[in-house]
This record gives structure tokens, sequence and C-alpha cells, in this order.
């Protein structure tokens, strides 16, 4: 399958004849000194809810460990917990890493998502290019390469599924994203601390991506 990057030309023609990219972080994307389309100060965040109207909790369960998981209410031992028209509500917080965007789709619907953008790659070779931004990336700091994801296009108030934690909160954009069809790929640091924008100016991810024509619809 390949992914698609939009960007100005100047930014499209370096990627495609050096391997130059800029490796953002979650954490950066809340700035708002970028532009249209990329910057929102909400990124790696969600509320996660729960509004039982009535329901009781086992203790020793599977469902009782979730609750506690994600929920943060501890139930101790094989007791039990009744709630009546109650809410819990869970802020929850991404740790910071470092991504890199694509779109799934290719057409000037997309493009005009990205304020500034007038030009295209084709990432021929998502593994292969990955790889290559991974090494490059290693050369300055340590990483471990998490995989590329698809972006879920919703609210960032979300309701407790009863199971698990739901979305990855650096994996939500709002839906007034979606348009832009979003794939992400996801360093996690190896260490400790802040970490900070990564432009790399010659990698072998170039061998992997082409300039396109940006006149599809």
């Amino acid at each position: 399958m390949a992914l698609y990057k939009y960007s100005e030309a100047r930014f499209i023609d370096s990627l495609v004849g050096a391997g130059n990219v800029r490796i953002g972080t979650l954490f950066d994307y809340r700035k708002g000194e970028h532009k249209a389309g990329i910057s929102d100060a909400t990124e790696g965040t969600k509320l996660l809810t729960h509004e039982p109207a009535y329901e009781v909790l086992q203790g020793n369960t599977p469902r009782a460990d979730s609750f506690s998981k994600h929920l943060g209410f501890n139930l101790v031992g094989p007791g039990r917990a009744t709630f009546l028209d109650c809410k819990f509500e869970r802020h929850i917080e991404a740790c910071d890493c470092f991504i890199y965007c694509f779109s799934r789709k290719f057409s000037a619907a997309v493009l005009r998502e990205f304020e500034g953008a007038d030009a295209c790659a084709q990432i021929t070779s998502v593994p292969q290019f990955c790889e290559a931004l991974t090494q490059a990336l290693a050369a300055r700091v340590a990483v471990k390469f998490e995989g590329v994801f698809p972006v879920r296009y919703q609210e960032r108030i979300e309701q407790w599924n009863g199971a698990n934690g739901g979305s990855h909160p650096a994996l939500i954009k709002q839906p007034k994203f979606m348009m832009q069809h979003e794939l992400r790929a996801i360093w996690s640091p190896l260490h400790d601390g802040p970490i900070d924008v990564q432009y790399i100016e010659t990698s072998n991810a170039h061998r992997f991506c082409k300039r396109i024509s940006t006149l599809a619809t």
C-alpha cells in the first residue's frame, strides 16, 4: 500500500532528493505556531468517562480489574460495589513520542487540508521508508519504532467500553480533520526526559518515495 506526504514543494523536493525530513513530536503538534491542519492544542489527550445508572461491580473479575486500571476505582478482594447514577472521569495524556505523518488518500481535496501545501510525495514502500527513517533517527537518539497506525477521528471525550482503555490518545484527532485520512509512524524514546523535533538532512528514505502530481480529484 502506498502512502502520501503533503507539504510545501521545497520540503517535498528535499525529501525525494536527499531524504531530508522533519520528524515531529506529539507535544510539538500542540503549538499554535503550526499551520492550519497540523496544529492541535489537545494532541495526545482524552477524557475517559463512565456513567452507570446502576451497576454492581464484583471484585476479582476481569471487569473489576479493567475498571480499576482504566477508571482508577480499585475494588479490593472479592467484595462488590454498587454504583447508582454516578459518573467517573479520567483525564489521560499519552507520553511524548516521535511522529511522522502520512495520508492514505491521494487527491487535491486532501492537499487543501494542509495550509501552504502545494506538493505531494508518494511513499512507494512504507516498510523500507520507515526503516530508513528509523536508522536516521536512531543515529541521533535512542528510539523504538512502534509501527504505522491509522488515526481515529473522534471527540476527545470517550465513553469507557468496559473492556480496555479504548483509543490511544496519540492516535486521536478531532472529526474536523477526518478528510486528511492520516496515518502516523511512531517511535518511542528509550530514555526519560523531554524530547525535541529532529531535523534529518539526509537519509535513505528518498529511495522509497517520489514526487507526484497533485492534480487528482
